[in-house]
């Protein structure tokens, strides 16, 4: 989720930052904290890793080379485990002792929010506001906007503008034009989420307007999902490289990923079956529900293309899950005839939903899925899932606590447990 409290005040400064158009966190060179084992007397590093074939190298502020054995567990540094959360607020703490004036709660609020700690930022926010009620940062950070002489909720001042431009007239250039200028105007003064609701109108209207593609990336950086995904397969997976970044064409698949199931060599196909679809180790494998939801699409009745051939993008058979709060995933390429979900009907977490298959316009061009998550069917945003296993370059089986899988890795997915047989 974009967080509500505090709003988003360092997006004062990401929101007219210049970014890249690659998704940031399925980029292996992501920054991944690093929990070390008692060989190295324990601890945590956070640093970009460069995967060797026997150890890994943290590059960044927290520098490190360990042996895959040496490594505990792995995740994303953003948004906090629970474990890492209490090593923050412990720190957070200390810092709250030694800052006395509004300047400095401010920049504690700042602190905490780029961390995750949300409701510890509000509340430096507040504090500030209490010693200066004039502390401009502070009031943006909670989501005020200054009208006139006074300070008023950014939101019905924002939704008012909105309300006021949709009765001008204006041609779809000029009103989208505005649109955006009204989502920067609600991300600089602490409403990212609904300067990305006023995105995402705008794309709506026209998908391929490049003013409103080009602000949504720094808003949907920082997402964090509300449902908690378990991972849609099951076994040896690779998350292929987007060599042609195909996924970030457009808005709904910059975070996406296309899952390769692989053997222990990290081949995806038998020997001599490379152009056999049959013959690939993902063609038919499972695919299951990675959260509770309402089935809200389903498109069958496409054929499995030939390894190598390319059809056009209405032609995968998919599936996609409505989470409620406007999460939706979605599991393209299936196996035609395969789906055995109908829309309108509900899932629970690892409901079997279908087979892979070769359906559509894949750009790999192989058997695999895509997965994604996205905001109202529409944008794509970051995702992750917890407790699977990373294989490392030497077959080290790394435990990842909490993590979106990045392009190039190999990690596994044990099958769910057997329920103990009753007495």
């Amino acid at each position: 989720m974009l967080p509500r409290s505090p709003h988003l005040v360092v997006l004062l400064t990401l929101t007219l930052a210049a970014t890249t158009s690659q998704a940031h966190n399925t980029l292996a060179s992501a920054p991944l904290r690093v929990t070390f084992g008692e060989g190295r007397k324990g601890g945590t590093k956070v640093g970009k890793p460069r995967w060797k074939d026997e150890r890994l190298q943290l590059t960044g502020r927290q520098p490190g080379k360990f042996t895959y054995d040496e490594i505990e567990s792995l995740e994303d540094p953003f948004p906090p485990t629970p474990a890492h959360a209490r090593q923050l607020r412990l720190e957070y703490a200390k810092r709250v002792a030694k800052g006395k004036t509004a300047k400095a709660a401010a920049s504690l609020g700042t602190w905490a929010f780029r961390r995750g700690l949300f409701a510890e930022a509000k509340a430096s926010f507040e504090r500030a506001l209490e010693l200066n009620p004039a502390q401009a940062s502070a009031r943006a950070a909670l989501g005020q906007l200054k009208d006139g002489a006074g300070w008023q909720a950014t939101a019905d001042l924002i939704r008012a503008e909105r309300a006021a431009l949709a009765q001008r007239g204006l041609k779809t250039k000029a009103f989208l034009k505005e649109l955006c200028k009204l989502s920067r105007k609600a991300a600089r003064n602490g409403e990212p989420a609904l300067a990305l609701e006023l995105l995402i109108q705008g794309i709506r209207t026209d998908y391929s307007h490049k003013q409103a593609r080009k602000q949504l990336k720094p808003l949907t950086d920082r997402y964090v999902h509300h449902v908690e995904l378990s991972s849609p397969l099951r076994g040896r997976w690779k998350a292929s490289e987007d060599v042609t970044r195909h996924h970030q064409l457009g808005p709904s698949a910059i975070y996406a990923l296309d899952l390769v199931k692989v053997d222990v060599s990290g081949d995806h196909f038998e020997e001599g079956g490379r152009f056999r679809l049959n013959r690939h180790y993902a063609y038919g494998q499972p695919f299951y529900a990675a959260a509770p939801g309402r089935v809200g699409m389903v498109r069958e009745g496409h054929p499995d293309l030939p390894i190598g051939k390319l059809g056009p993008s209405d032609t995968s058979n998919l599936v996609a899950i409505d989470h409620g709060q406007g999460e939706w995933t979605w599991y393209v390429h299936a196996q035609p005839k395969s789906i055995v979900v109908k829309e309108g009907q509900q899932v629970t977490r690892g409901q079997l939903l279908g087979k892979v298959g070769n359906s559509g316009k894949s750009s790999i061009s192989i058997p695999h899925l895509h997965f994604a998550l996205s905001l109202q069917g529409m944008v794509s945003v970051p995702w992750r899932l917890r407790d699977f296993k990373l294989i490392a370059p030497d077959g080290t089986k790394i435990p990842v606590t909490q993590a979106c899988p990045r392009e190039g890795w190999i990690f596994e997915v044990a099958e769910p447990a057997a329920p103990a047989p009753e007495k």
